[in-house]
């Protein structure tokens, strides 16, 4: 149908509710009739194309309501395991023209469904195709969202936190990537993914990359725990250290130290000069300082966050992701995370917090560090009851007792490897090392990362 017939079309589910607010041409403006007719003319023509992309499109991703039943049906046809044509969708044809008048100025619904599919050019663009709805679909919504939101300012009574809650909450959800799909298409998609390499991120630190298998994988949360003083935000500042030498963009949200603070290690550990030097503005230092500014890599998107909010937070990484292009990022740490409501116990909202992070891993297909505090009375407390051992994909206790120089990495949880510790308290694997201060991979001096990941093969069995 055309744009002007589609206005005037009986409104269903798959059409977006249109607002007062919205500009007229606004909708038409953000949709691609002839990509609708192209995917749909593949899709009835080719059942290997209707099953890789039953997955990718849902019938209210649709711009015209009239194509949105027709996957529907569709669908609902190849699920129950029949084949799916033009033909044999005869009575939904018939159907389509009696809710949509408009059909008959095609020769009626069945008419209809014979020009899609002999309109065809070719079926190996349908994923694309189903990419396109999609994509414009989202910007719909986000549009939707939007408007709804400048409308609600108007409403003076409501507070500002919780009119930014709904525009996140709304964007958070436009860019969820998991969708339902068959046993065959995972297995298909597997196989694709196979072809090529994994992209992992190395944390610079071979034992720890032979325990994660190569390194940072996206999807992933690892929480690393430890008690106070023990050396957690020197691990993750020591792993940004490496990312960002090797050019991998990351974020790291800091809700104990700033990024001054934490930057003054770096730049310690660079310089090979003492903290106390850099903090002093020690003229030799300062000027070795803007030379080294010059040529410096710039991966590190850093974020002040103090008593940040679980809304400023989501806020905080979807900026990140879309404008800075970040892989990953850390956060320090967990406990910090302000934002509990009033019903809420202190277990609850960390439990939710971790929960959430788990979450936005698989949405925004980035990796996640977590730093947690163990408590002085157990892990129980901090950990296990709050839920962070349940969301992460891998967890591991920092040891290093007070005042030593050396530390080992105990793995509490893996949800993907062997259970296996980097280190023990009678062969330590990291040592702490100075100007900085940084962690040192202890274990793996003299071996090459073949051999590492060999030894954890072999523990493997």
């Amino acid at each position: 149908m055309t744009t002007d017939e589609r206005d005037y079309a009986t409104p269903d589910a798959a059409t977006p509710a249109r607002t007062e607010s919205v500009p007229a041409d606004l909708f038409a403006k953000l949709s691609n009739e002839p990509v609708e007719q192209a995917f749909l003319g593949a899709v009835l023509t080719s059942a290997k194309a209707l099953d890789r992309c039953i997955p990718l499109v849902q019938p209210e991703d649709f711009y015209d309501p009239v194509h949105g039943a027709i996957w529907t049906a569709a669908v609902k046809r190849r699920e129950s395991g029949a084949q799916v044509n033009a033909a044999l969708l005869a009575d939904v044809g018939d159907r389509l023209e009696a809710e949509f008048p408009e059909l008959k100025q095609h020769g009626g619904g069945r008419a209809y469904l014979i020009d899609l599919q002999c309109g065809m050019i070719t079926t190996i663009n349908a994923r694309d195709y189903a990419a396109t709805i999609r994509g414009l679909a989202k910007r719909r919504r986000l549009a939707e969202a939007a408007l709804a939101t400048a409308n609600a300012c108007l409403d003076f009574d409501r507070p500002m936190d919780d009119l930014l809650g709904q525009i996140v909450g709304e964007a958070e959800r436009l860019v969820e990537t998991g969708r339902s799909r068959t046993r065959g298409a995972v297995l298909e998609d597997m196989l694709e993914t196979f072809r090529h390499p994994p992209v992992v991120y190395s944390t610079g630190m071979p034992s720890l990359d032979a325990a994660m298998v190569g390194g940072l994988w996206p999807g992933r949360v690892y929480g690393i725990a430890a008690h106070d003083k023990a050396g957690k935000t020197g691990l993750a500042g020591t792993i940004s250290f490496n990312l960002n030498e090797a050019g991998v963009k990351h974020g790291y949200f800091a809700l104990e130290m700033g990024a001054d603070q934490i930057e003054i290690r770096q730049i310690s550990r660079a310089l090979r000069v003492g903290t106390t030097k850099v903090m002093e503005r020690d003229r030799g230092v300062m000027e070795a300082l803007a030379q080294y500014r010059l040529n410096a890599a710039d991966n590190i998107v850093y974020v002040d966050l103090p008593g940040g909010t679980v809304d400023e937070l989501r806020s905080e990484i979807l900026a990140a992701r879309s404008q800075h292009r970040i892989t990953g990022f850390i956060l320090d740490y967990w406990q910090l995370v302000e934002g509990k409501t009033r019903q809420q116990s202190d277990e609850e909202h960390l439990r939710r917090v971790a929960q959430w992070l788990a979450n936005v891993a698989k949405r925004l297909n980035i990796w996640i560090v977590v730093l947690a505090q163990l408590a002085d009375d157990g892990e129980a407390t901090a950990l296990s009851r709050r839920g962070l051992n349940r969301a992460v994909d891998q967890l591991y206790f920092l040891h290093r007792p007070q005042g030593e120089e050396f530390a080992w990495l105990q793995m509490k949880v893996s949800r993907y490897t062997p259970q296996g510790d980097i280190g023990t308290k009678d062969e330590p694997s990291l040592r702490l090392s100075y100007p900085g201060p940084y962690f040192e991979d202890w274990a793996a001096r003299g071996m090459d990362p073949a051999a590492v990941q060999a030894r954890y093969e072999m523990a493997d069995g």
